[in-house]
């Protein structure tokens, strides 16, 4: 892809990813403003150079959980002082060529601060409504195709997302019970 097709992807609501030429499966992803290595062929003592792609899709799993429960403790004005989120990929199993069984995703919340009972209950049922765990439990369709030279308009995905997040903190606790 040239520069200037490059520029113009970045410049929207994709994500681009490019061959570095460095090493052979090094990538380099690109979205405004920031940019990082993805995979590559090089192992060292912490594995390749940069996060492979399943370890990507359990960072983004980890990522909204935490924003998810950032939002939600915020609006409910809990005490809650820092959230972690550990997540683990484990990949169904294969049977002769095919995949059987579904994935899975084990994620872990650390919650750190004077938080009741209650509310540590309240905020793991809420961990359950992030956008990014949603869309990998239901599936998602995925549409490819040639981009012609010169048309990189950009989908709304960013912009989406943050409203997701809007969203879900507007939502009322799945909490029965008394405020």
């Amino acid at each position: 892809m040239s520069s200037n097709l490059s520029a113009a992807a970045i410049a929207g609501d994709y994500m681009l990813v490019s061959e570095t030429g460095i090493e052979r499966m090094q990538l380099l992803g690109q979205v405004p403003g920031s940019a990082f290595l993805i995979g590559g062929s090089r192992r060292t003592e912490n594995g390749t150079s940069g996060p492979t792609p399943y370890e990507l899709l359990s960072a983004s799993l980890a990522a909204c959980t935490a924003m998810t429960i950032r939002v939600y403790a915020d609006r409910k004005k809990f005490p809650l002082e820092r959230v972690q989120v550990a997540v683990a990929y484990k990949r169904g199993s294969w049977d002769q060529g095919s995949l059987e069984g579904r994935d899975r995703y084990d994620r872990v919340l650390f919650l750190s601060g004077p938080l009741d009972d209650e509310q540590r209950g309240r905020i793991l049922l809420m961990a359950d409504q992030c956008p990014v765990g949603k869309t990998l439990g239901r599936g998602a369709d995925i549409a490819t195709t040639l981009s012609p030279v010169g048309n990189q308009n950009g989908s709304p995905a960013a912009t989406e997302y943050l409203n997701d997040l809007e969203a879900v903190a507007a939502i009322e606790d799945p909490w029965v019970g008394p405020p």
